[in-house]
């Protein structure tokens, strides 16, 4: 199904498992897209971006998993590597 964010989130994990960051990027994308709370898309992305060197858009949407989740210790746990990296 073309609009079923949690295999897209499935498919994320999977290459970003895989080291493909481009690819699990676009994927986290839809997976949002079509499940907008779905937090382990939004931390997915968060580590894409990361990967990818696009910090701010990294922090933007571990702060999305914040505001879904204000205890997720995986999202503040990455919110301090972003704001702490050289």
């Amino acid at each position: 199904d073309a609009t079923d964010g949690y295999a897209f989130g499935h498919l994320g994990e999977a290459e970003l498992a895989q080291g493909h960051a481009a690819e699990a990027l676009a994927a986290y994308q839809q997976a949002v897209h079509w499940e907008p709370e779905l937090i382990s898309a939004h931390l997915g992305l968060a580590r894409c971006y990361g990967q990818l060197g696009e910090w701010e858009a990294a922090l933007l949407a571990v702060e999305r998993v914040l505001q879904l989740d204000p205890s997720n210790a995986a999202a503040m746990a990455l919110r301090r590597e972003i704001e702490v990296r050289p």
